[in-house]
């Protein structure tokens, strides 16, 4: 039997932030906050536990204020309309999608990711700041034209080779 993917609200107690977090975005999060490498292999219970016992120790990415309001998808009442969400990115997968694909799990997005060949699920994450890095052509002359850099606005400079 699978275990369920864990998905949460987190909200900032001091403004008005708040964000659904799938297994993607806990791992971000946590990597940000410098709570947990960027190559950990964690199951998705011990990824949703570690996230409810440092949301008190975490940034608000809008205010900055330290200590997020965590609710678990079950605890929120008509947000998730569907009966099923995507198992990658963790949003809800309409209805319609439903209706013409019911064996359908995952959302339009993650399956037009798929078709195209583009990588879906797990992806690298900046060991500086926490944010996905991005394939970008590379300025200097080198082996390769292109390198992984940081996708962070305005970037953490970090520069690695692909």
């Amino acid at each position: 039997m699978t275990e369920p993917i864990p998905h949460f609200e987190a909200s900032c107690p001091n403004c008005s932030w708040s964000e659904m977090c799938g297994p993607e975005g806990i791992a971000r999060r946590l990597i940000a906050a410098r709570k947990l490498k960027p190559a950990s292999e964690l199951n998705l219970a011990m990824l949703a536990e570690l996230f409810l016992a440092l949301a008190e120790r975490l940034p608000c990415p809008e205010c900055g204020h330290v200590g997020l309001l965590i609710k678990r998808r079950s605890d929120l009442d008509g947000d998730w309309p569907c009966a099923r969400s995507c198992t990658t990115c963790g949003k809800a997968i309409p209805n319609e999608r439903l209706e013409l694909y019911p064996e359908a799990t995952l959302c339009a997005i993650c399956q037009g990711k798929i078709d195209r060949g583009e990588p879906v699920g797990q992806s690298e994450y900046c060991p500086r700041c926490g944010s996905p890095m991005q394939l970008r052509l590379a300025r200097s002359g080198g082996v390769t034209r292109y390198e992984m850099t940081c996708s962070k606005v305005p970037p953490c400079r970090l520069h690695r080779p692909a």
